[in-house]
């Protein structure tokens, strides 16, 4: 801002009515911003927005303010009748709601912060606090409506310290984008569980091309003969046809172990 009109505010803050003597050097160092939320927090919200408005500066952080006010004052009013207070000035300043709702949840308004949150355009903002809020599949839901494929993936990462794996691909099975960074994590972190995730997604076509692809690559001819033998046991009684027919490349595929084990035993005679 110019020097002139902060001349103008200066000498408002410094009115009997504000008690701000602040100089124009003090005011470099602070800051104008700081200078609306300090205005803001000691209550002097109409104040705040009066210069931000003269000024020309956004008006978010003291709207954030007055909500959080409101709801501290707010105690012996209800959810829902402060919901329709805050969710009307927030909507028509157009600042976030997480600040807002993430202060519900602090004051114990578990039910307001989530009102509040479904409101919050950002997913940044919005899917953090839904997990803090334990609203898990609706913070992985909001992820991958986002596109975001980094926050999908931190979100993953926070849902896999809370749920077994086997839950978590339950939440993931209907958004494509989750399976996806899903079975990319555990085909990195953990490749052997990766056929009985394929299986709780609800793939076990994949499933079983993937137990049949680690069977054939054991190493050693006996352990890979026993392991395709058990696979295509496991499998061969499945209604779904692509697995059958797994189950039948199994069972040849352990009829070519065993000869080769029998050619080898024949050459160490």
């Amino acid at each position: 801002p110019v020097v002139a009109p902060l001349l103008r505010v200066m000498r408002q803050l410094r009115s009997p009515e504000v008690g701000v003597p602040i100089t124009i050097s003090q005011l470099s160092r602070l800051s104008v911003p700081s200078l609306l939320l300090r205005l803001a927090r000691r209550g002097l919200i109409y104040l705040a927005l009066q210069v931000a408005h003269y000024l020309g500066l956004s008006t978010d952080t003291v709207v954030e303010e007055w909500a959080v006010q409101t709801i501290a004052a707010g105690s012996d009013t209800s959810d829902d009748r402060l919901f329709d207070h805050l969710h009307v000035r927030l909507r028509d300043h157009g600042v976030s709601f997480a600040s807002a709702s993430a202060t519900a949840w602090k004051m114990g308004r578990k039910d307001l912060a989530k009102k509040l949150l479904n409101h919050e355009t950002r997913a940044s903002e919005q899917v953090p606090l839904m997990i803090t809020l334990g609203e898990d599949r609706q913070a992985l839901v909001k992820a991958c409506e986002s596109m975001d494929s980094d926050l999908v993936h931190l979100t993953l990462l926070h849902l896999l310290r809370r749920h077994p794996p086997h839950d978590l691909a339950l939440m993931c099975r209907k958004l494509p984008l989750a399976v996806s960074l899903l079975l990319s994590y555990t085909r990195h972190r953990d490749p052997a569980s990766l056929p009985q995730m394929l299986t709780d997604l609800d793939r076990p076509l994949e499933a079983a091309q993937e137990s049949l692809r680690e069977a054939c690559e054991a190493p050693d001819p006996g352990k890979r003969r026993r392991l395709l033998e058990q696979l295509g046991k496991a499998l061969g009684g499945s209604k779904h046809e692509g697995v059958r027919a797994v189950a039948q490349a199994a069972r040849d595929e352990a009829l070519v172990a065993e000869c080769l084990l029998e050619l080898e035993g024949q050459a160490g005679l």
